[in-house]
């Protein structure tokens, strides 16, 4: 029980929030691989692919890995995720998470168009696709297996101008390009939970050199939580409870360090931190890589 609720929290340390998952489904994470695939298949015309690496440490020791794509151009962006549990946490529990998101880059920030994920933890799948309108409202078009509370879910009132998470946090990240600093607040709805992403912002730091991480030198720092705005599907939240033993509603928050990879590049996660029951975790930035019309490039970055 413990190591399922470890390795959710290392889940939700990566992409900087909690992501439960629970339930049977079918054929949910070959559909989203394949949507995720999908999500990012060309450089754009006008921007640049970078693909990033991140491996998880647990008192030390390697537990998993995380790979995030981005693609920017001036105006859309396309991301996708894919993260897996192998290693020593392999042993612990099953688990694998795959998720995208493309948008428009509008003035005030990001404007998402659709966003999907699937995920499979100890054989129990599931599927979520949103789809989002100009207007500000979300459609939940697809739920494998569907929502609890007979079907209903969150509200649509809660739902509207509501982001996905992977687009939550580039409009911080694209906020924090900016202004200089990562205070904000980005309301999120997955499909199934409504919370707000809160970030507060604690300054400029130095990330010493270390045997895990291709980063060190001059980094800004954040500390990263989440608000339940709505109550939990409720078939998810007694399955969460019943594997872990802990409430879906405890309350996580992790430190997250930010800098820019290259002076034509935004800023990204470079470092992830997070309390766990059995011992800290860290995120470490392993290895980046630039994709533009002319070929691929690993990023070698200059730190001091």
């Amino acid at each position: 029980m413990r190591g399922r609720s470890t390795m959710r929290a290392m889940a939700g340390g990566l992409f900087a929030a909690a992501i439960f998952v629970a339930a049977p489904g079918a054929q949910a994470s070959e559909a989203a691989a394949k949507a995720v695939d999908e999500a990012v298949v060309a450089v754009p015309v006008d921007g640049r692919t970078v693909k990033l690496r991140y491996d998880i440490f647990v008192g030390g020791v390697y537990a998993s890995g995380a790979d995030f794509t981005i693609a920017l151009a001036p105006s859309s962006y396309d991301v996708a995720i894919r993260f897996a549990i192998d290693g020593w946490a392999s042993r612990l529990v099953e688990g694998s998470m795959s998720a995208y998101s493309r948008g428009n880059l509008i003035e005030k920030g990001v404007q998402p168009v659709e966003a999907g994920s699937a995920s499979k933890w100890n054989r129990k799948e599931r599927l979520i696709t949103l789809r989002y309108s100009a207007d500000g409202g979300v459609e939940l078009a697809k739920a494998v297996p569907p929502v609890g509370d007979g079907g209903k879910g969150v509200p649509d009132e809660h739902r509207r101008n509501t982001f996905d998470l992977s687009s939550a946090i580039l409009a911080l990240v694209k906020g924090f390009e900016k202004g200089g600093n990562c205070n904000g607040t980005q309301p999120v709805f997955d499909g199934r939970k409504r919370y707000d992403l809160v970030v507060e912002d604690l300054g400029a730091d130095t990330l010493d050199r270390n045997r895990y991480s291709m980063f060190h030198g001059p980094a800004h720092a954040c500390k990263v939580s989440w608000e339940r705005i709505t109550r939990f599907d409720p078939d998810e939240a007694s399955e969460y409870q019943r594997q872990t033993g802990e409430s879906p509603d405890s309350s996580r928050e992790l430190t997250a360090w930010l800098a820019p990879l290259s002076k034509e590049l935004p800023p990204v996660p470079v470092r992830l931190a997070m309390p766990l029951p059995i011992g800290g975790a860290r995120v470490h930035l392993v290895r980046a890589e630039v994709v533009d019309k002319t070929g691929t490039y690993p990023l070698r970055v200059a730190t001091r």
